[in-house]
């Protein structure tokens, strides 16, 4: 999907849920560590949907 939306010059602006991007009130120290040392900021986004469970994504 990223791929397709790149040559549109359309990009992750950022969830629709204001505190899904809230990372110190949703993982712990060990989740943020981990999310901290991803270099991608398209994987990070993946790797905190997998923290959360969450199946299905809404963002901007």
């Amino acid at each position: 999907m990223q791929n397709w939306l790149d040559e549109v010059k359309v990009s992750y602006a950022c969830s629709s849920n204001y505190l899904d991007d809230f990372v110190p009130c949703l993982f712990d120290d060990k989740q943020q560590a981990f999310l901290n040392q991803i270099g991608d900021p398209s994987f990070t986004q993946t790797a905190k949907a997998y923290l959360l469970n969450k199946q299905f994504r809404r963002d901007y």
